[in-house]
């Protein structure tokens, strides 16, 4: 991304000649930080590429230029949410005895992007507009809660393979693993009931979600030796 050129029409401390790599990098960050806020406030219809030129300072042209239209644009917003979120997450380094541990920290980071903020914004907007704009839906599948189910099932199915967790279809004890940990809390905090959970019932959410879990892979495996 840093190496994509983004000219602006505001003035610059240089003079003359295209902006530096890092200079472009940065108008580029500004630039989708300005989109992200519009379309979290306004919505996906009501967002225009006008009104993020005006906000950005970055010429019509120049965004038009850069990313073709405003879906591709909603499209690199998307991107940068869900890249920004799963660098957090990274990938899980696991020792041979760390499964319930790995198991916890993840279900605590989905439970924190459940409830926050940004996130719930997001989530509303695209429940609201997915009917009049599909592929909304679509994209906000593909980069956030597909990404993360995949994530999860590689590392179930790792597992699996080494004999710590019987699980015979890690995609699908993913998806349960998610809805255990994180169902009923992102419900309640998108319809706006009740008050938002403390980091300690987050907590003990996650550690719940983990023990109902294994014990279900482990009593699979108990009826799989008898």
């Amino acid at each position: 991304m840093g190496e994509q050129r983004v000219t602006i029409s505001a003035s610059r401390a240089r003079t003359g000649g295209r902006p530096t790599r890092a200079e472009s990098a940065r108008r580029l960050e500004h630039l989708l930080d300005v989109a992200a806020k519009s379309f979290l406030s306004h919505g996906y219809g009501a967002t225009t590429i006008e009104a993020v030129a005006r906000g950005s300072g970055i010429a019509k042209k120049t965004i038009y230029r850069r990313f073709g239209d405003k879906a591709a644009l909603f499209g690199a917003v998307l991107r940068r949410l869900f890249d920004r979120w799963f660098d957090v997450l990274g990938e899980v380094a696991v020792e041979d005895d760390a499964l319930p541990g790995t198991l916890r920290a993840y279900a605590r980071h989905v439970l924190a992007g459940a409830v926050n903020q940004e996130g719930l914004m997001l989530s509303a907007m695209i429940q609201a507009e997915a009917r009049a704009f599909p592929h909304l839906a679509q994209g906000y599948y593909e980069n956030g809660p597909a990404r993360i189910q995949a994530m999860l099932a590689r590392f179930l199915a790792e597992q699996h393979a080494a004999g710590r967790v019987r699980i015979e279809d890690p995609d699908v004890a993913a998806e349960q693993f998610l809805h255990l940990a994180i169902g009923g809390i992102h419900r309640r905090a998108m319809l706006g009931i009740g008050p938002t959970p403390d980091q300690d019932a987050l907590d003990r959410r996650a550690d719940f979600a983990v023990r109902v879990f294994l014990d279900g892979c482990r009593a699979i495996a108990d009826d799989d030796r008898r």
